[in-house]
């Protein structure tokens, strides 16, 4: 696992923790991420597709013309937001 996926892994728990979202029984938030997420670069987002207040899946959009694959309840999450999370963790 990568420095970048730890971070993704822990907003993303943090996030289904508020919304109180349920995780498909056979799943965990660490192999759908590292299922369907090797790299997110400047730009990229990730969607945390939702039907009836249950997770069905965690993808990467390039951008906008991909939400015709997700849910309108679906969670997304900018690069931009990981970024700021990262630069209060970290330490330089």
């Amino acid at each position: 696992m990568t420095y970048q996926q730890n971070i993704i892994i822990e907003y993303i728990q943090d996030i289904i923790e508020q919304h109180l979202l349920e995780l498909p029984e056979e799943q965990t938030i660490e192999e759908m991420v590292l299922n369907n997420i090797n790299k997110l670069n400047y730009g990229d987002y990730i969607a945390i597709d939702v039907l009836q207040e249950q997770v069905i899946s965690i993808s990467k959009l390039d951008g906008f013309n991909q939400t015709f694959n997700i849910n309108k309840e679906a969670i997304v999450i900018n690069y931009e937001q990981l970024e700021r999370l990262f630069n209060e963790q970290t330490i330089f």
